[in-house]
């Protein structure tokens, strides 16, 4: 999969919109800005030339999973802010990853 890595961070309240503020085509040149700035935030590989919702039903691991995403294509607004756990991510806390335990 071709992707792309896409910095967020946290919400400030100025506005309803969570824009990004970096787009890299590695992981490792995205880590290096984050850890440089001391960035709190989300980093996640985006696949290029596909919506999140079309990649995931193209991705999903089984048929019952594959069914439930197909009926939400019909809602614009779940589309819209649809981001899959398929995806990958990281978490920063000014400028050092943050592991999560599970």
């Amino acid at each position: 999969m071709e992707k792309i890595w896409v910095f967020t961070a946290p919400g400030n309240g100025t506005s309803s919109y969570h824009l990004p503020s970096g787009a890299f085509t590695t992981s490792e040149q995205a880590e290096e800005w984050i850890h440089t700035y001391k960035l709190t935030g989300i980093l996640i590989a985006y696949p290029i030339n596909y919506g999140t919702l079309d990649w995931a039903i193209e991705h999903a691991s089984n048929e019952r999973e594959r069914r439930m995403l197909e009926k939400r294509r019909l809602h614009p607004a779940f589309i819209a802010s649809f981001a899959s756990n398929m995806q990958e991510y990281h978490e920063y806390d000014r400028g050092r990853r943050v592991e999560r335990k599970i």
